[in-house]
């Protein structure tokens, strides 16, 4: 009914319950008359051997039968090479036979399996504990990794439990490992007589935690555990087993293992105490999330080809797995000048970035609690756009860049007199005043109806035909609609409903006021309008004539925090034990509605594009979205490898027209880099 056709292969023919299968024929014979082609392990090879003829000559199987099996071993033979046969190099042996992907699908399973049995007390353990290991095995590594982050009050039990016992102060935790070899499943795995007494001894003076590196069986001569404050199995004893074992007593890591057996009639097979904790970025080593830590140093090369191509004076890079980080790192310096280093606390102007990181969480609120839909028209959201080409244009078409709307409208240009191209003086005055209060950048104050004035020119402008033309204007539309419905800043809505909840301190609009200028990654040397340096000063033209803060473009921020905002969308709106918004409003965003028409963006979140091309490469999940920006900027999630990736440069610095970097396509280079690193 399977229609299998590979090979099919016993169990171990020697085992004393398989022995007694088949009174008429021996288990070998019964064996490959039921159907298996490979006899794995008879307990008497020479005689299974005698059987298979005498059975054969008693016509127990037929020729065609026996031939049936030796094709198909041949043919597999055949499939693997070895009609080809090679001797195997063996210098590198034990290196090629203990790859790194290997370890790591060891770790992967520990971390799965590893099974919290009991629990009165609670996780994480507090700062000082007792420790006491236990049996014929090596316990250093769980020691080593509970002793990096608590005072540990280490005793060797040498058989007197009253010395042991007053090695503690009464009441104290005490963590007892037990350690037995792993070198064969047929070593002895049970507690002796002395390590119980001890163990029920300790408990009735202590709180004891119990990490049996055995098999689980073993703890069926504890008896009722239901004294010791916490019971946790680990079921080996390897580096990986103890070294995870110590990091979900320390809360760094959740506990969702089960019993694959039952212990007694209280402890059934599938029991366990599961703990799940909340996805906060916290920095880990690459191997503990499946990436290869050698494979990371391209990223690393790639890096240095850039600051040396003089594509960007620097960056930072961010890469997350399962909402832990394991790249972090800043490159190169604030300018070609060299004179300050990149860290990883400098903000960078994010440009569209800030379409994503502030406007769209604001707007999946909105659809979320019903005051905004799909369909909703930008007449129906604001009185503004009545009677406008762009009245009928609905929410989903706006967002998704299918509207017809134009890329941009370079109003800035018509405040510049035509000849020179220097500030017109009816717009613009070097000190601020009630006639000129927005702050267009360091000693430039514009004319109070500017802001108005380019958005009515927005507003005005004419419409192409409908299909993909990305677009800056749906996000400034978007941020009037919600600062006219709200009666409140964009800036302090972003910060009151997404900054401040997510817990974070460095990602802001207008950044001068709030942290010192030199953590301030300048954007560019303007030539063209503003005729300065922009350091804190938001780089595009036109979020600058609205003070410089909008709704497509002014937020700064560093990698840390970018990534946190991406990693409360790849959790679907929840982060911290918080909900921004539903996991289902979140999955209606990150839809492409539009692909049919070579349009591959979902309602505001930039998506791959599947017929090759964009800022993402061949094969990376349909699932996955992000954006990039202006200035050199690129964030990028990923549900089905959860992956965040986040890349900030200032590639504008001195001019927005050094294209290397996008030319030689290095952000989405860099974020296959970090796909080729992942072993699982």
């Amino acid at each position: 009914r399977m229609d299998y056709k590979g090979l099919i292969i016993t169990d171990a023919l020697n085992m004393g319950g398989a022995a007694e299968v088949s009174k008429i024929n021996s288990i070998d014979v019964a064996a490959f008359v039921a159907g298996n082609d490979i006899l794995l392990i008879p307990a008497n090879v020479r005689k299974a051997v005698k059987k298979m003829k005498r059975a054969f000559k008693q016509k127990k199987f037929t020729e065609a039968r026996l031939a049936h099996s030796v094709k198909k071993i041949l043919k597999a033979k055949y499939k693997v090479g070895l009609s080809n046969w090679t001797p195997i190099e063996t210098n590198n042996l034990v290196a090629d036979l203990n790859l790194v992907k290997d370890d790591y699908l060891v770790h992967k399973s520990m971390a799965e399996a590893i099974t919290l049995v009991h629990k009165e007390g609670e996780l994480p353990l507090e700062e000082e504990l007792g420790l006491i290991s236990l049996g014929d095995a090596d316990g250093t590594v769980f020691y080593q990794t509970l002793a990096r982050k608590r005072k540990i009050n280490r005793h060797e039990f040498k058989g007197d439990i009253a010395k042991a016992k007053a090695a503690f102060k009464e009441g104290q935790t005490v963590v007892i490992g037990f350690h037995r070899s792993n070198a064969s499943p047929w070593k002895v795995s049970k507690f002796s007589t002395k390590q119980i007494q001890l163990i029920q001894s300790l408990s009735k003076t202590h709180r004891v935690v119990l990490v049996a590196f055995v098999k689980p069986y073993a703890l069926s001569a504890l008896g009722d555990i239901a004294d010791l404050s916490m019971v946790m199995m680990s079921y080996q004893n390897n580096k990986a087993a103890q070294e995870i074992s110590a990091k979900m007593l320390l809360g760094e890591m959740d506990i969702k293992g089960t019993l694959p057996v039952s212990i007694n009639k209280d402890i059934k097979a599938g029991s366990g105490v599961l703990i799940f904790h909340e996805k906060q970025l916290r920095k880990v080593n690459p191997f503990s999330v499946g990436i290869d830590a050698d494979k990371l140093r391209h990223i690393d090369t790639l890096a240095q080809v850039t600051l040396d191509s003089l594509m960007t004076p620097g960056f930072q890079i961010l890469a997350a797995r399962n909402g832990q980080v394991f790249y972090h790192k800043a490159f190169g310096y604030h300018t070609y000048e060299k004179k300050q280093a990149v860290e990883l606390s400098d903000l960078y102007d994010v440009a569209s970035l800030t379409k994503v990181l502030a406007t769209l969480p604001l707007l999946m609120q909105e659809v979320d609690q019903g005051e905004m839909t799909f369909e909703s028209t930008l007449g129906q959201l604001s009185p503004i756009f009545k009677g406008t080409n762009k009245a009928d244009l609905t929410f989903k078409e706006t967002l998704s860049h299918q509207s017809g709307i134009i890329p941009w409208v370079p109003f800035y240009k018509k405040t510049l007199r035509k000849k020179d191209g220097k500030r017109l003086r009816k717009y613009y005055r070097k000190k601020p005043s009630k006639r000129f209060p927005v702050k267009v950048a360091d000693n430039i104050y514009g004319r109070s109806i500017l802001s108005s004035m380019q958005l009515n020119a927005l507003i005005e402008s004419k419409l192409i035909e409908k299909g993909y033309h990305y677009s800056d204007l749906p996000f400034i539309f978007f941020k009037h609609i919600l600062e006219e419905k709200y009666d409140a800043h964009i800036a302090d809505l972003a910060k009151e409903r997404i900054f401040s909840p997510l817990g974070l301190t460095s990602t802001f609009y207008l950044p001068l006021g709030e942290v010192n200028k030199k953590q301030l990654v300048p954007s560019e040397k303007d030539t063209y309008f503003r005729t300065q340096l922009l350091q804190g000063e938001v780089h595009d033209m036109t979020a600058a004539l609205q003070g410089g803060v909008s709704g497509h473009a002014g937020l700064f921020s560093n990698a840390k925090e970018v990534a946190t905002i991406m990693q409360m969308y790849l959790q679907k709106g929840n982060y911290d034990g918080q909900e921004f918004f539903s996991a289902a409003t979140f999955d209606q965003f990150n839809t492409c509605y539009f692909c049919d028409q070579k349009n591959r963006r979902g309602v505001g979140l930039d998506k791959p594009q599947l017929w090759g091309g964009g800022m993402t490469f061949q094969g990376i999940s349909p699932e996955s979205f992000g954006h990039a920006g202006f200035t050199g900027t690129f964030a990028w999630a990923d549900p089905e490898q959860q992956i965040v990736f986040v890349f900030l440069s200032n590639r504008t610095y001195p001019s927005m027209k050094n294209r290397k970097l996008i030319d030689h396509n290095i952000r989405t280079r860099m974020l296959k880099l970090v796909y080729d690193s992942i072993l699982y």
